[in-house]
């Protein structure tokens, strides 16, 4: 079993019972979290996976910049129709697909223009200097 994995099951199966703990909260942040990212960091791209693992790292942004107004839309949606868990079986992925589509299309018409426009600002500022 790789240590990441094990690393990340530890973070989950952290005891929580509603209340912020003191100990444990501070801990993770200050010294567990930064270890998983230099985990991450350290880790190698195999050929066979770089072109989802690109993907994802495309849209990532605009993935975390898009989701929050649809969990709104989708918990009032359960409010509201209380739907069963065949009918939550066809929502959820459907929408975790369209969401997907939603990112990928930010990045490409927007996240990404403007990136590049802010970039070559840039570096028409640093010539400008020098």
């Amino acid at each position: 079993m790789k240590s990441s994995y094990k690393f990340k099951t530890l973070a989950k199966s952290t005891p929580h019972n509603g209340q912020q703990n003191w100990l444990v909260d501070p801990l993770s942040v200050v010294f567990y979290f930064p270890f998983l990212v230099s985990l991450g960091a350290g880790a190698s791209l195999s050929a066979k996976h770089h072109k989802i693992n690109k993907f994802s790292g495309d849209i990532s942004y605009p993935l975390y910049m898009t989701h929050y107004p649809f969990m709104w839309v989708f918990a009032n949606y359960v409010v509201a129709k209380q739907p069963s868990m065949t009918q939550l079986a066809w929502v959820v992925p459907i929408s975790t697909i369209l969401l997907i589509i939603l990112a990928y299309l930010v990045s490409e018409f927007m996240d990404l223009p403007i990136r590049r426009y802010f970039t070559q600002k840039l570096k028409s500022a640093a010539k400008r200097k020098s």
